[in-house]
Parts: structure tokens; sequence; C-alpha cells
């Protein structure tokens, strides 16, 4: 399923992360729009990686990507579901592949 990413690259760090997913448990789909701004990561070499942890049914989800050129990168974005305590089949989980040019 095509979805959107983008991100801010300033000074060698990446500065604002957005995009938007979906994933799916046997009792529960949760839906998503996040952009993430004032961050701080560091592109080392060419590569970057951030990972997000939220709590009882929210997503978290960590982010790998290189960039290919000045202006391509790609990479995997990993997604979990957390359960709900006490709500019976809440969570799953799903991996995607993104890439992305400077317009």
């Amino acid at each position: 399923q095509s979805k959107n990413i983008s991100f801010t690259v300033s000074g060698g760090k990446i500065t604002t992360l957005a995009f938007s997913g979906a994933v799916s448990g046997s009792g529960c789909t949760a839906t998503f729009d996040t952009t993430h701004s004032n961050m701080s990561r560091t592109i080392s070499g060419n590569t970057f990686s951030w990972t997000y942890t939220a709590g009882p049914g929210g997503v978290s989800y960590s982010i790998s990507g290189t960039f290919t050129s000045s202006n391509s990168a790609n990479g995997t974005l990993n997604f979990t579901l957390n359960a709900i305590p006490g709500v019976y089949g809440c969570s799953g989980s799903a991996s995607v592949t993104w890439n992305t040019s400077k317009p």
C-alpha cells in the first residue's frame, strides 16, 4: 500500500520525520499520521536510524535508511501495535521498505 514518508535533512542530521501507515491485529487496526519535529538524528556515513517506543495501545516503530545519492534514500520501517492490557487480540506488527527522492 502506498503511503507517504518524508524527512528534512539539515547540517548532516534528520530534523523532521513524517509518515503514515496502518497496523492490524486480530482484533483491531491502528491507522496513523505522525510527524516528529525538532529531531536531531545524526546521519553517520550515509545511514541513519531511529526508534520510537509508545505505550499501551500506541504504535512503536523503528526506521533505518541509507542515502543512495544526495537526492535519494531508501530503507525499512518496522511498526508494532502495542497491546492494551485486558483487550484481547489488539496487537500486531508490520514491516515495509520505503524509498524517497528530493523533488
